[in-house]
C-alpha cells in the first residue's frame, strides 16, 4: 500500500484534486479524489492508493508522490520522494528439538544474525541450558539490517530416578537402586620369555560374574566379567601363577607375562642334574641331537654306535642322531676303523645339540701302492679291473671297460623377450637316455610327469618353488609385464607345442593345383 498524508495551509476548504505516485521515475499512478469539504482549511488528510506498489524485488525504490490541484497558489510543496529498501530475507538456524535425561545439559545454538535475545535474557548465539522439565527456548535473531525472526526449539526431559541417589564405590544406580557394578576385563597372557600367546589359562576370579570356567583360547585371549576391587588370577600347569588387579574399570588391552615354573617348587631346591616336578626332585632328561663325522675329512659317519643312555642309538645315512637321556650321563661313540669318543651330556633348559668328531684310524697313515687303509692297517687292493683303465672325456670305466656317461639337465624354457616361463615345449636329445617330453592338453592340464592332471596356472608358483628347494634352479623371480588374453573370455592364453606333420610339396606342386580346381571341392568355396 502506498499512503500519504496532504495538509490544507489555508483557511478555505479543498473539495477536488488528484494525487499520483511513481517508482523509479517509471509510469505515474493517478488518482481522482472528489468530495464537499474534502480537506477542511487548516486540515489534513490521509489517503491510500487503490493501486498497489509492487515492492517484491530486494532493491531499493525511489517513490515520488505529487499533488495537482487548480488554483493552488503554492505548488512548491506539491511533490514528495522517499527511499524504500526491501532487504533480502533473513536466513537462520537453530538446534533442532532434542531429547535429553534429567541432570544432563544441552548446548543450544542460533545462527544467522547479528544480535541474539534468548528467552532467557541471555544474548550470546549459543547457551548451555540443563532444565529439570520439558521447556521450549526461544531467541529473536537479528541482522544488520535491524530485522529480526523467533526461532524456537523445544527440549524434552525424560526423569531421572536416579538423580538424587548416591552409590557408594563399585555400586551404580539404576531405576532409583544401587547395584554392584561388573567390569569387563580382555587381554592376552604371552610367555615372559619367548612373547608368544599361552593358550589353556585359567582365568579365575572371587568377583567372577560368569559361572563357567575361562580359559585362554588358542592366541591367548581372554574376557572375564568381575565385580568391583576384584583380583584375578591366572593358572596353568608349567607356569607360575600371575594375579592382576583390583580392578575398578573395564579395561580392554591387559597383556599377562607368565614365567614357565612349577608352582609347587618356587621354595624347593634340587641337587645338580635334578629337577622339582610338583614338588619332588626328579632327574632331568636332555633332548639330544647332533651330527658324527670323519675328524679329517669331515664327511658323515652312518652307523656310529652311541652307548650310555637307555638304550643305545645309532646314527642314520646323513650322520645324524636324535636320543632323549638324563643329564650329566657319559655317552659314548664308537664305530668300526676309529676311536671311540666319551662325552658328558650337560644340563640344558630345552634342547641341546652335540655334534662329534671321531678320528679314524688310518689317520696320519700313508699305504704303498695298490693298496688301503683300513682300521688302521694297509691291505692290498685285489683284482679292480679298471685299476690301470683310463676313458676318454664323457666316458667311465665300469668293469674294466668304458661306457657313455649319462647326465641330467633341468631347466626353464622362457619366452625371449617376455621372460614368461613356456608350458608344452618338448625337451629332446638325439643322444639322451631316452626321450621324455612333457606335454599339455588342450585344456591346460599336465598330461604326464609329477605334474599330471594338475593345470598350469594352478601349479606355476608351486613348481618354481619345488625347483629352488630342489636345487633345480639357480633364482626365481617375478616381474610385470604384459600378456596376451583371450579377446572374448579375458583368460590368459597358454603357449601349448602341438605335435604336427609338415610335408614337402615343392615336387607337387603343379600337379597339386592342376587338381585343386577339378577334383577337390572346397567348402566354403573361394
Amino acid at each position: 500500500d502506498v499512503t500519504v498524508e496532504v495538509t490544507n495551509k489555508s483557511s478555505t476548504s479543498v473539495s477536488a484534486f488528484s494525487l499520483s505516485y511513481s517508482i523509479n521515475g517509471g509510469t505515474p499512478i493517478v488518482e481522482e479524489l472528489t468530495g464537499e469539504n474534502l480537506i477542511p482549511g487548516n486540515g489534513t488528510f490521509t489517503y491510500t492508493f487503490t493501486q498497489k506498489a509492487d515492492l517484491s524485488a530486494k532493491q531499493v525504490y525511489q517513490i515520488s508522490v505529487s499533488l495537482a490541484l487548480a488554483g493552488d497558489i503554492d505548488s512548491a510543496n506539491d511533490a514528495l520522494t522517499v527511499s524504500v529498501e526491501n532487504y533480502p530475507e533473513l536466513v537462520t538456524a537453530i538446534t533442532p528439538n532434542s531429547t535429553i535425561t534429567q541432570g544432563e545439559s544441552i548446548l543450544l545454538e542460533a545462527t544467522g544474525g547479528t544480535e541474539y535475545l534468548w528467552n532467557t535474557e541471555e544474548t550470546t548465539s549459543s547457551i548451555t541450558v540443563q532444565p529439570m522439565e520439558s521447556t521450549a527456548y526461544s531467541v529473536v535473531i537479528t541482522d544488520g539490517n535491524g530485522c529480526s525472526v523467533v526461532r524456537t526449539v523445544f527440549v524434552e526431559v525424560i526423569p531421572n530416578p536416579c538423580l538424587q541417589v548416591t552409590c557408594p564405590p563399585g555400586f551404580s544406580c539404576y531405576e532409583g537402586g544401587c547395584f554392584e557394578d561388573v567390569y569387563s576385563v580382555s587381554g592376552t597372557v604371552r610367555n615372559s620369555e619367548t612373547n608368544e600367546p599361552i593358550a589353556g589359562i585359567l582365568v579365575d576370579s572371587e568377583g567372577k560374574f560368569e559361572v563357567d570356567d575361562i580359559l585362554t583360547d588358542s592366541e591367548g585371549n581372554f574376557t572375564i566379567n568381575v565385580t568391583y576391587n576384584s583380583l584375578i588370577e591366572f593358572s596353568k600347569f608349567g607356569y607360575l601363577n600371575q594375579t592382576f588387579g583390583p580392578v575398578t574399570e573395564a579395561i580392554s588391552d591387559v597383556v599377562i607375562l607368565m614365567e614357565e615354573g612349577d608352582q609347587l617348587c618356587v621354595d624347593l631346591a634340587c641337587p645338580p642334574g635334578t629337577s622339582c616336578f610338583q614338588g619332588g626332585c626328579f632327574t632331568n632328561l636332555v633332548q639330544l641331537s647332533g651330527v658324527v663325522r670323519d675328524q679329517d675329512t669331515q664327511e658323515v659317519l652312518s652307523g656310529v654306535k652311541i652307548s650310555g643312555g637307555a638304550a643305545d642309538v645309532f646314527t642314520d645315512s646323513n650322520g645324524t642322531y636324535s636320543m632323549e637321556v638324563d643329564a650329566l650321563t657319559d655317552l659314548t661313540f664308537s664305530v668300526a676303523g676309529y676311536a671311540g669318543k666319551t662325552l658328558t651330556v650337560q644340563e640344558s633348559a630345552g634342547p641341546q645339540v652335540l655334534d662329534v668328531d671321531l678320528l679314524s684310524n688310518c689317520s696320519g697313515l700313508t699305504c704303498p701302492e695298490g693298496s688301503f687303509c683300513f682300521d688302521g692297517a694297509c691291505f692290498p687292493i685285489e683284482n679292480d679291473p679298471c685299476l690301470n683303465v683310463t676313458c676318454p672325456p664323457g666316458f667311465s670305466c665300469y668293469e674294466g671297460g668304458c661306457f657313455e656317461e649319462f647326465f641330467s639337465v633341468s631347466g626353464t624354457v622362457r619366452d625371449s623377450e617376455t621372460n614368461e616361463p613356456l608350458s608344452g615345449v618338448q625337451a629332446s636329445s638325439v643322444t639322451s637316455l631316452g626321450v621324455q617330453e612333457v606335454m599339455t592338453d588342450e585344456n591346460g592340464h599336465y598330461t604326464e610327469g609329477r605334474w599330471q592332471g594338475e593345470n598350469i596356472w594352478a601349479v606355476n608358483k608351486l613348481i618354481a618353488k619345488t625347483l629352488v628347494e630342489e636345487k633345480k634352479a639357480l633364482k626365481v623371480e617375478y616381474i610385470r609385464h604384459e600378456y596376451p588374453h583371450c579377446h572374448r573370455c579375458g583368460e590368459k592364453l597358454m603357449y601349448r607345442a602341438h605335435p604336427s606333420w609338415f610335408m614337402d610339396i615343392e615336387g607337387q606342386r603343379e600337379e597339386m593345383l592342376a587338381h585343386n580346381s577339378k577334383e577337390i571341392n572346397w567348402f566354403p568355396g573361394h
